[in-house]
């Protein structure tokens, strides 16, 4: 089992959050377990993961939520740690690992209160970081789990993307309230052109999902995207210097990226790869 100390262990301690998350994103996450998928996702993802080369015997999870990713790498052989700090997702995380016969050691942890003598051939973290009140801390906080020559893989939302435009419209219209987020972007969903809108501006989008539509099927999908509790933006060329500042090199989007990607994409996946040479 991961050796990992939790400065957070404490239930009183731990609700406070004396960090950079933030207690509405975990309350979010808690009525709103994320992300929503069925076992033929979960397949799609390690496929996904097998195309673009992200494969290593030991993976961290950051944010691992119900475990979509988790078990993808697990699936594909790989031994896998899920960290995340809601436990309605860490309690499906645990339910769809075991109906699809993989073994994940699932923790709960606030990311910045996690402190571990273990080291990963791939550290993923997808999603979590504009998710928390000090993006660029929690991934200083992250990089030195990274073993030498292995992948830091993160996803950010991309600050130039035409999508960040709809989020503005549901938070300008519902408010700072997830639920009246919510209902504006119900009724936004509803309209007849909305569909061919979302599939423009998510066409870029990489994962196991066919369409943003299927996506945002689910509730827990939709408030993710569209009525989050707190969301920052960035570039692609932020992002580069994040990896570059922190000694990672190799430095590329998944899939390998263009000026068109880093534009009109939603999220952005990137990689880095931790050399030798940087001490740990």
């Amino acid at each position: 089992m991961l050796d990992l100390i939790l400065y957070s262990l404490g239930e009183s301690t731990f609700d406070k959050l004396e960090s950079f998350a933030l207690q509405s994103v975990r309350n979010q996450y808690e009525r709103y377990p994320y992300p929503a998928y069925s076992e033929r996702e979960a397949r799609i993802a390690a496929k996904w993961l097998t195309k673009n080369g992200l494969h290593a015997d030991r993976v961290i999870d950051i944010g691992c939520g119900r475990g979509l990713w988790s078990v993808a790498f697990a699936m594909n052989g790989s031994q896998v740690t899920g960290v995340d700090f809601a436990d309605a997702s860490l309690d499906i995380a645990r339910k769809m690992a075991e109906r699809l016969e993989v073994s994940i050691d699932f923790m709960r942890a606030d990311l910045f209160g996690l402190e571990t003598s273990e080291r990963f051939g791939i550290v993923f973290c997808n999603g979590v970081l504009h998710h928390t009140g000090n993006a660029r801390a929690g991934f200083h906080k992250i990089s030195p789990l990274v073993d030498n020559d292995g992948l830091l893989v993160t996803s950010l939302y991309n600050r130039l993307s035409p999508f960040r435009l709809a989020k503005l419209m549901i938070r300008t219209l519902g408010g700072e309230s997830i639920e009246g987020k919510k209902r504006v972007a119900d009724a936004v969903i509803a309209l007849p052109f909305t569909g061919e809108l979302l599939s423009f501006m998510g066409r870029s989008q990489p994962g196991p999902f066919s369409s943003v539509r299927e996506y945002i099927s689910s509730d827990e999908n939709l408030v993710d995207l569209l009525c989050h509790a707190h969301t920052s933006y960035h570039t692609l060329w932020e992002i580069r210097q994040w990896y570059s500042d922190e000694g990672f090199q190799r430095f590329n989007t998944i899939p390998f990226g263009s000026m068109t990607s880093a534009i009109l994409s939603n999220l952005i996946f990137y990689s880095g790869r931790k050399t030798s040479s940087v001490p740990r």
